[in-house]
């Protein structure tokens, strides 16, 4: 009974840190200059708006499918907005570090001012690409 005890705590416990993980490593991807020349050409021209979003996605995952709702009405706001398929486009994904799904980076140029893992309220989303 008490291998079952620890066995779920230590399932837990890797949970717990594997979400620290990626909030820790969202915060150091702020503030990072993306090189546009490992970018594929047919993208470049998303990266010449003076303010982008981009909507890191993955099909099968659950987040994502309440997230993109949330997406699909910033763009009806004309939000510059680019959704990626991770599973598709996975150098962009590389480029930018995603390790996980949904991500909403903000970029101003090729600086991320913002980034985001996890499901995200529009208000945030917005606030925070119009601070920008």
């Amino acid at each position: 009974m008490i291998y079952v005890i620890i066995l779920i705590f230590g399932f837990f416990t890797l949970l717990f840190a594997f979400q620290f993980y990626l909030i820790q490593k969202s915060k150091r991807i702020s503030g990072q200059t993306i090189d546009l020349e490992k970018i594929r050409p047919d993208l470049k021209k998303y990266f010449s708006h003076e303010k982008l979003l981009i909507y890191f996605y993955s099909p099968n995952c659950t987040a994502c499918k309440y997230q993109a709702p949330v997406i699909e009405n910033l763009k009806q706001k004309n939000i510059n907005t680019l959704s990626v398929d991770v599973s598709r486009d996975l150098q962009l994904a590389r480029i930018f570090g995603i390790m996980g799904t949904p991500s909403i980076a903000i970029m101003k140029g090729n600086l991320v001012k913002e980034f985001f893992v996890g499901y995200q309220e529009e208000d945030k989303i917005l606030k925070a690409y119009q601070s920008i």
